[in-house]
């Protein structure tokens, strides 16, 4: 008797003991269980939230294998090559970028040293209709557990190269047809009111005074949207080490006759330091900043243009006299057509270009400017 309650109580302990294990490890597969479905639900939000991004992506983008074939591509790529991707599914790259033709994309971001560090090219791609067009492309690659994929983002730019062409031809048009007969004008409306051609009533010398006046404001306005076109197409510039006190010389005479006509005093205090640059263009930049001056400034005042170099960079300032610019808009003063306080400039010329101009050009050239103001 007593060795059988001895075996039954080893045999209670060691059930109640594995009761004890079974229901802790019922409670470790519930906690794996949930862990996995709330990891699986997460991976589906990841999953559908990365298919809504590419699905309204603006671009297109097309996924290929080490071998060219596309695999899949995104509603955009579907609607700027007018095939479904059910119908590109197996196809070869090329059917839609014929560069892409017998190359693998490896091979292709080999030769193609840009497009290897994720710049973007421009190539010529076919609609499904035989449409030819243009496109920017961008290819990268990254490894899934299939191996290498290669994602192709591209972007139709037919609609930028009609614009470009449609401005081009405005730019032509403004060069050739009114450029020309204006500065003709102008000329001759000059000799007028110089008296060269006879003396005139004089009704009809104010009258032609103010046409020369208008010509001349015409002919400038034409040639600050030239110059932005050809700054926006980086055309024009010779860069090369030149002195600065040369250019503020230079600038310093073109604006001389026009300081003195309007009673103000032009000083200069300059250094002997060498910039890389654009020899005309600076000058041009310090004229526009020069002739601002001027036309802001009291008479019998003086507007100063400083040299000073250090740690490499030579700053120029031109400093005047005059009211100056109000705190909130000196953040918009570099802006293309805007004028500080139209009241105050009315009647002195300006159409919001020069400034904006001087700011293009002197980005380009790699340095910076802007515009300091104390009060009154």
């Amino acid at each position: 008797m007593g060795a059988w309650i001895v075996l039954a109580a080893g045999l209670l302990g060691l059930f109640l003991r594995l009761h004890h294990q079974n229901r802790s490890l019922r409670r470790e597969v519930a906690a794996t269980e949930d862990l996995v479905s709330r990891k699986t639900a997460e991976l589906g939000r990841a999953t559908a939230f990365a298919h809504a991004v590419i699905d309204n992506m603006v671009v297109g983008l097309i996924i290929v294998d080490e071998r060219s074939v596309i695999e899949t591509a995104n509603p955009a790529a579907e609607r700027t090559f007018g095939y479904s991707c059910e119908e590109l599914a197996g196809e070869p790259l090329g059917l839609l970028v014929p560069g892409f033709s017998g190359h693998s994309p490896e091979a292709l971001l080999a030769t193609n040293r840009i497009l290897a560090i994720g710049g973007v090219l421009e190539w010529e791609a076919h609609r499904r209709n035989g449409e030819v067009f243009p496109i920017e492309l961008a290819v990268y690659e990254f490894p899934t557990p299939d191996g290498r994929r290669f994602a192709a983002s591209l972007r139709d730019v037919s609609e930028r190269r009609e614009v470009d062409r449609l401005k081009q031809e405005f730019v032509s048009t403004v060069s050739h047809e009114l450029r020309t007969p204006l500065t003709s004008i102008h000329g001759s409306l000059r000799l007028l009111n110089g008296g060269v051609l006879g003396a005139m009533p004089a009704e009809a010398t104010e009258a032609v005074r103010i046409a020369e006046r208008n010509t001349a404001r015409l002919l400038t306005l034409i040639n600050d949207i030239l110059d932005w076109e050809r700054l926006e197409a980086g055309e024009g510039l010779r860069l090369e080490p030149l002195p600065i006190d040369a250019v503020i010389r230079r600038s310093i005479e073109a604006v001389q006759a026009y300081a003195d006509q309007e009673g103000v005093t032009l000083e200069c205090s300059t250094v002997e330091g060498i910039v890389h640059g654009d020899s005309d263009r600076l000058v041009q930049v310090l004229v526009n900043l020069l002739s601002n001056a001027v036309k802001f400034s009291p008479r019998q005042s003086a507007v100063t243009v400083a040299a000073s170099e250090s740690l490499g960079w030579v700053e120029v300032t031109v400093t005047d006299h005059g009211r100056g610019i109000p705190a909130d808009q000196r953040a918009l003063v570099f802006e293309r057509f805007h004028l500080v306080d139209g009241s105050y400039s009315r009647g002195r010329g300006g159409r919001g270009l020069g400034v904006a101009f001087c700011r293009g050009l002197i980005d380009r050239l790699g340095g910076a400017i802007g515009v300091e103001c104390a009060p009154g």
